[in-house]
This record gives C-alpha cells, structure tokens and sequence, in this order.
C-alpha cells in the first residue's frame, strides 16, 4: 500500500516534532507491506528505503501558496505517486474523494468561538483570525476525512459538535523521557516553572497577579516562579515580563529544551494556567518525574490528570483557589512512587494499526 504523510505545515517545533516521531516509529518496525511518501516543505534528515520525501518549497511563501496547493495540486501529486491512504499531521484534510484520509488533529485553538477574540485587540488579532478563517476552512476539510485522531476525549467531544457523523479515535502522544529522570523529584520545592509561549491564552498575568497578592508567602519560603519567556517575543510577552519585573519573584529564562525542562522538575512544580491545550506533554513528563501539578481545571487538566495525586486543580480565574494549590504544592510528599506505565508503549502503533 501506499501511503502519504502530509505535514507541509511543520518546519520547527512541536509540529516538526509530531512529524519527526511518527517517522522515527515506522523507521523502527518491520513493515515491508508498505511505501511512505513524506510531503513537506522543506527537507528532513530520515533514511529509509520505504520512505519517499517529496519537497514543496512553494508552499511556505504564504497561506494562498499553501491553500493553492491543498486545494488544486494535491490531488494530481497523490495521484501522480499512487496514494492509497493519506495521513494529514496538520489538522487538516482535503477537500476530494478517491483516498482514505486519516487527519491527526492537535490544534484546539481552530475550535474556539470566534467571539473568544477580538480585531481591534492588537494582542489577540492572529487569533481572531485564526478562528475566523482559518477554523471554518479546518473544519469543513475534515468533513472528508474517514477518521479523525483526537489526543484526548475533550478535543474528541468537542470535534463530536462539529463532526458528528465522522469517526473519531483517542490516542495519547507520545511521552519521552529517560529512565534516569523518574521518581527523581526533590521535596520541598524550590518554586514554580511554567513552561510557556507568548500567547494571550496562556494566562500568565492571572500567575502574576496570584503572586503579587501572596508575596510575603513566596518571599518567606524563598520560592522562585521560572516562565520560558525572555519578555521580548511580542507585546504580550513584554506586559507580562513588565509586571513580573516589580514582583522581584519571577524569573524569566526564554525558551528552554524539552531536557532541560524535566531536569528543572526535579526541584520545582510544574504552573499550568492555559485555556487552551490538546494534550499538554509537560503533564506527563512531571508527573512521571514526580514532581506537583498545579493547574487550572480545564476539562483537558481533569482528563489527564484525575488520577494524579500529585495534581490540584484551581478554578479558572480564582486567585485564591490558586494560591492555596500552590501551598499544597508546596506542602507535598509522595505517598508512593509513579507508575510508568504511560512510556511503554509507542502510541504510533496505534495509528499504525488503522492502516
């Protein structure tokens, strides 16, 4: 059979990343029933005599490139390579009939309410955007797709809303980390660290604000609060780091690799105050580190983390709910050690097995 991989959006980051992971899985398994044919737009370091890499640079010039080839030149390249199965890593699917589709769906903000944002907010305007152009056009591709790949039952539920009559499946991304990093988390703590980006959704301010209200606390138990911004990246980032810089608490450290995060969650708790995630990888590389979660109770944070005894959930918006799970973040001892069970498996073979 063959097969094509589309992710012509992924160019670095955690799209590249999702890419990267699912080719590295079939690089690993015997599989001599099937051809891969990789559509990206630019090129990709993988060796394997049952993958075809077909590079279209014109599509990272501009979303009308990008649009143009999706919806006039994709369907003569897939049948130009003979393409049983497509499996579209962007969110998207294409709008013709004549293959199978598999769409791995990862990008929640492209369900949000238009009205969530707004075109006159300077902060919120690519998200504005996002909502209203860019999510009808998602949404409509995936009414040709055969089944949709959530990460979890709230992104599946949600999608349910839009999509009611197409199959829809949850699979859990993968979760790396090694061996030496489990059950490693030193108590007490020494703060807080919330690995973020400059987005509005994030909600950053609402830490800041907790902070300041409480920060004869935080100064009498000499706590630091790390975010992973540098305070330069947009207007947002430069509000939050403005504010941030009277507390004297936190410190802002920029963009930090996926190894250097875990190692910071031996000796700090992991802050989550998003509205919007699919399925967070920093969850389950903390809690398999064995270090505290505090979130907001979110329906994702619930799902993923109802289990978790190391894991307390505050009302969104509510300094003081906040506050007091950041003291039993603070105040934490495990009773027990974690259960890796979650890294055993590649979840890959999952989406595999659909072939």
């Amino acid at each position: 059979m063959r097969i094509a991989i589309v992710d012509v959006a992924a160019e670095s980051g955690g799209a590249l990343s999702v890419l990267m992971d699912f080719l590295n899985y079939l690089h690993s398994i015997d599989d001599d029933k099937n051809e891969y044919y990789i559509f990206v737009s630019q090129s990709i370091e993988i060796e394997n005599n049952k993958f075809h890499v077909v590079i279209k640079p014109e599509i990272k010039k501009s979303w009308f490139c990008r649009l143009k080839w999706e919806l006039l030149e994709a369907k003569k390249d897939f049948t130009k390579y003979r393409i049983d199965t497509i499996i579209s890593l962007q969110n998207t699917g294409f709008f013709f009939r004549g293959f199978r589709q598999i769409v791995y769906f990862h990008n929640v903000l492209l369900l949000e309410s238009k009205k969530k944002y707004s075109l006159f907010n300077k902060e919120e305007r690519k998200f504005a955007l996002y909502t209203r152009l860019i999510a009808p056009y998602t949404i409509r591709s995936m009414k040709f797709a055969n089944t949709i790949i959530c990460q979890t039952n709230t992104v599946k539920n949600k999608l349910q809303v839009f999509l009611p009559k197409i199959n829809k499946i949850v699979i859990n991304p993968n979760v790396h980390i090694d061996d030496e990093y489990i059950n490693t988390a030193r108590f007490p703590i020494k703060g807080f660290i919330y690995p973020t980006s400059a987005v509005p959704f994030k909600k950053i301010e609402d830490i800041l604000k907790c902070i300041k209200i409480n920060k004869k606390w935080f100064l009498y138990n000499k706590l630091e609060v790390i975010i992973t911004l540098t305070g330069n990246e947009n207007e947002y980032s430069k509000r939050v780091y403005n504010f941030a810089k009277k507390l004297g608490i936190v410190s802002f450290i920029g963009y930090q690799s996926r190894s250097t995060i875990i190692e910071y969650y031996r000796n700090y708790s992991l802050i989550n105050n998003s509205d919007i995630e699919s399925f967070p990888l920093p969850f389950m590389e903390a809690a398999l580190v064995g270090t505290p979660i505090v979130s907001s109770a979110h329906d994702y944070a619930i799902e993923i983390l109802s289990n978790n005894e190391a894991a307390f959930l505050f009302k969104t918006g509510d300094m003081n709910e906040m506050f007091k799970c950041m003291k039993k973040a603070f105040d934490f001892r495990p009773s027990h050690t974690v259960d890796c069970h979650m890294i055993k498996d590649n979840t890959w073979k999952k989406v595999f097995d659909l072939l």
